[in-house]
């Protein structure tokens, strides 16, 4: 192989490393604003409505660091946000307002389902056909685009009120 076919192998590689890199940090990056968002447009039991408002991130952990770093001085109705990365099923709060399953993940969601109970806490996840699974709300790329599906069913029977902005925003609505 000659020394020119080589660097221009090697440019195409780094480009398409940074390309794929910056891709990668704006879905994170995109996927944090939606996790965040989604806690103006949901209402938890009276009972969850005490001490901190405390968010998991199970297996994604750029989205833990980036959801952490943008809540780190903020609250929600008075109650400070408080991160976690939790390592596995069993270090899951069973009275967090969210739980975020990240795609690698998405195979413990039953199990993390059994974890948090029928309700009061928000699941959302990232992976096609998780909604029929127990999420309450999935993430998924449309168009090159991360948008997310609801279903209303799933939020009712975790005692979640939604407003319809949450709704009306997403991509595709289940009952």
């Amino acid at each position: 192989m000659s020394t020119r076919l080589i660097k221009i192998l090697l440019s195409t590689v780094l480009v398409s490393f940074f390309f794929l890199s910056n891709s990668q940090a704006q879905e994170e990056k995109y996927i944090t604003l939606y996790v965040y968002n989604f806690t103006k447009y949901i209402e938890w039991p009276d009972e969850y409505k005490g001490g901190d408002f405390v968010i998991d991130v199970l297996g994604h952990t750029s989205v833990y660091e980036k959801l952490n770093k943008m809540l780190k001085d903020k609250s929600r109705s008075g109650q400070q946000f408080v991160v976690n990365d939790p390592s596995g099923i069993e270090e899951i709060d069973s009275n967090c307002h969210i739980l975020f399953i990240g795609h690698w993940q998405s195979n413990k969601l039953e199990q993390a389902l059994k974890k948090v109970g029928n309700q009061g806490t928000l699941v959302i996840t990232e992976k096609g056909g998780m909604l029929n699974q127990g999420s309450n709300i999935n993430l998924v790329i449309n168009q090159n685009k991360i948008m997310y599906e609801v279903k209303k069913s799933s939020l009712e029977k975790s005692g979640l009120s939604y407003s319809i902005d949450l709704t009306s925003l997403a991509h595709r609505v289940l009952d």
